[in-house]
């Protein structure tokens, strides 16, 4: 999730450690130009200097900042993982909750979530000669909101 624009982006990633979290972040890189800042909670394998940190700071040119133990929400990202957990939950109704097997249905689902995360206001607009408009993540990440 982008700090500034509350925008987020889902990848399918093998298992939860420091290796697909850095392998997630370079396709993030790849797709979005440069992560200089990368603000995270105190999971165990973030938390490790020798891993995480050193080498998001070699592959990606990036500082890693964790954020206080003492209020791990201030990150901003429980409330956005609560919405997508709640719209999964949804659209895995009719498998029983079951992930799909198949690769092209998993992609399918993590866009049909980004874009919902992604098209949600965030309680602004602004006003132009075109009138007012809702801002969301997506108008300040590409500045227009996507439309189905």
């Amino acid at each position: 999730m982008c700090c500034f624009t509350r925008h987020v982006f889902f990848f399918p990633v093998a298992a939860e450690n420091a290796y697909e979290a850095l392998r997630a972040l370079k396709i993030l890189q790849l797709r979005t130009g440069g992560v200089r800042e990368i603000v995270t909670d105190r999971a165990s394998y973030f938390a490790s200097p020798s891993l995480f940190q050193e080498e998001a700071a070699r592959l990606l040119n990036a500082h890693v900042e964790l954020t206080s133990s003492r209020s791990p929400w201030e990150l901003g990202s429980e409330k956005l993982h609560d919405i997508a957990a709640d719209r999964l939950r949804v659209f895995l109704r009719h498998s029983s909750g079951r992930w799909p097997d198949d690769a092209y249905r998993e992609q399918e689902l993590l866009e049909e979530v980004m874009l919902i995360l992604n098209t949600r206001p965030l309680g602004t607009y602004y006003v132009s000669e075109k009138g007012a408009d809702v801002i969301t993540p997506d108008s300040l990440y590409f500045g227009y909101t996507r439309r189905r």
